[in-house]
């Protein structure tokens, strides 16, 4: 065309012309956005108010000493777990496996939130330090707080 100096046009037969075809897809990917699992974790102020109600039941059973003197732990346990599941709306249950064993309160809040309690009567520093070790065996690493809950029956 360049040594000649003529235009030339290919011509492009009529049946060509009337079909048109779009190269795009029909359907269009649509890539979904990359999202981190949700993270469930307690609030600091909410486990606060946990262990306040909690308080308030123990005082209950400072000012009834003859209602409560002859329970054993499970007994006692028991009756928190009554007034917690009263306030919960049943989502506290006992003696519940949660990683390693079977932990004394486990309470499911919204979403998966969990609480882990264990119970004791008191014996000394030692059964507080085995009882902490037995309690961090029960938390996995959903489980941000945990509770340990002695009942002293030491008078004084």
């Amino acid at each position: 065309m360049q040594k000649i100096n003529i235009p030339l046009k290919k011509k492009v037969p009529e049946a060509m012309q009337r079909i048109s075809i779009d190269h795009k897809p029909i359907v269009k990917r649509i890539k979904p956005a990359p999202q981190l699992p949700e993270e469930y974790q307690l609030d600091e102020s909410k486990i606060n108010d946990i262990v306040e109600v909690l308080d308030n039941q123990s005082k209950s059973f400072e000012k009834t000493p003859n209602a409560v003197a002859k329970l054993g732990e499970e007994d006692l346990r028991d009756l928190i777990l009554a007034n917690l599941n009263s306030i919960f709306e049943g989502k506290a249950t006992g003696e519940t496996f949660s990683n390693q064993g079977k932990t004394d309160i486990y309470l499911n809040l919204d979403k998966g939130k969990i609480l882990v309690f264990e119970c004791k009567i008191w014996g000394g520093k030692k059964l507080l330090l085995e009882t902490i070790d037995q309690l961090r065996s029960y938390l996995t690493w959903r489980h941000n707080y945990g509770v340990v809950i002695f009942f002293v029956k030491l008078k004084n």
